[in-house]
């Protein structure tokens, strides 16, 4: 694997695939949003987006820290510094929004 496609692989494996099952769980949580499983869903969802904005803000600084020792060429630092951007902007709105989104339907349902 080449060092540019790093924060891709750590993004994919870390994040998108968790976040899809905590989603898919929510998803056939039987259409009730008073249940607990809801409430759990929505709080692992905004903790996996801060885990990730700390995880790709770390690996950004990891990479600017090393491109300024001279251990990675500049191409490389630049693939790194664009998908960490990409990944640190977009990843941790969409998945925040989504356990944010499943937060305010719990606390607003009525319950039985």
């Amino acid at each position: 694997m080449e060092q540019g496609q790093l924060i891709h692989a750590i993004g994919w494996s870390l994040g998108v695939f968790p976040a899809i099952a905590v989603m898919i769980f929510a998803y056939y949580n039987r259409g009730e949003l008073w249940r607990i499983s809801n409430l759990l869903s929505a709080l692992l969802l905004i903790g996996l987006a801060v885990m990730m904005v700390g995880l790709l803000g770390d690996l950004v600084a990891t990479a600017e820290h090393l491109h300024s020792s001279g251990r990675i060429e500049q191409g490389v630092f630049q693939q790194l510094q664009t998908s960490g951007a990409i990944w640190l902007l977009l990843f941790p709105a969409v998945v925040g929004g989504v356990g944010v989104n499943l937060l305010s339907s719990f606390l607003t349902s009525k319950k039985p």
